[in-house]
């Protein structure tokens, strides 16, 4: 089976991801947080972001100029 490769567009660029990590061995279940920086190369209305098999809770996005960080 062949899968789909999902990329951000062009317009969007990605300068640094930090994210954090805690594994529960027990019930193999892993919680984390990730924060993106993105700079934004033209105007848009739309970002998508994908992700795979994960729970998201939340999402917060704030808006610097050209530059948008994600955390969740």
């Amino acid at each position: 089976m062949e899968r789909k490769l999902h990329l951000l567009p062009t317009y969007a660029k990605p300068l640094e991801y930090t994210i954090q990590l805690t594994p529960n061995i027990q019930n193999l279940i892993i919680h984390g947080t990730v924060k993106i920086l993105v700079q934004l190369l033209q105007e848009t209305q739309h970002l998508i972001l994908h992700s795979h098999q994960m729970i998201i809770q939340s999402v917060h996005l704030v808006h610097v100029r050209d530059f948008i960080i994600i955390f969740n």
